[in-house]
């Protein structure tokens, strides 16, 4: 994983200490066709984004970031960022008026960079997404106490229990794309969702 290190300076006594800070940075292979470039979404003043080419609405931010103006941000240490599977729909729940809901697994992966991971989405677009699952509201067909999980770490989609595990939620608004077919293989089933 690449990192980058940062300098900070630090108040250290009647003194100023340099420490070295190091961060990830995003992993691209430009060598891969770029399937979620800039010019594919609108970026809305009310913090949303409308994907051109599947017309869905996305919330910037993760539910549980904040917005200081520039990128999202986990700043408000009390503000619920990591859900169940039924907290998630809670949280999608209370929004709904607005339009909001959790989505499809297929609507998620749309969102997926296939040039990128780690995360594996536009960060100009969704700027300090989290490298990490994110919930669908699509079951798994064989048993209903999994449901499919993206994880915008890896690029790949598995199905995860719905009580056992945790994750980050992006809401969307706007019409569900189609189902994909259903399989008793999560490995295939995973395969054709996207």
């Amino acid at each position: 994983m690449p990192l980058t290190k940062v300098w900070f300076r630090v108040g250290v006594g009647a003194g100023l200490a340099v420490i070295p800070l190091l961060l990830h940075a995003q992993q691209c292979d430009s060598s891969q066709r770029n399937n979620s470039p800039n010019e594919r979404f609108v970026i809305h003043d009310d913090l949303s984004v409308t994907d051109r080419i599947t017309g869905l609405d996305w919330q910037r931010c993760a539910l549980g970031q904040g917005w200081d103006g520039q990128r999202c941000t986990d700043a408000e240490k009390q503000t619920i960022a990591w859900f169940s599977w039924a907290s998630a729909q809670t949280g999608a729940e209370q929004l709904q008026a607005e339009g909001w809901r959790l989505p499809t697994v297929h609507e998620l992966r749309s969102l997926m960079s296939r040039r990128c991971k780690d995360p594996a989405i536009n960060v100009e677009v969704f700027p300090n997404a989290p490298s990490w699952g994110f919930w669908s509201v699509t079951e798994f067909s064989q048993n209903a106490d999994y449901a499919w999980q993206v994880d915008f770490k890896t690029g790949k989609i598995t199905a995860q229990m719905k009580t056992g595990e945790t994750s980050h939620v992006r809401l969307v608004r706007g019409r569900v794309l189609p189902p994909s077919r259903k399989s008793t293989k999560p490995a295939t089933e995973a395969q054709r969702l996207y």
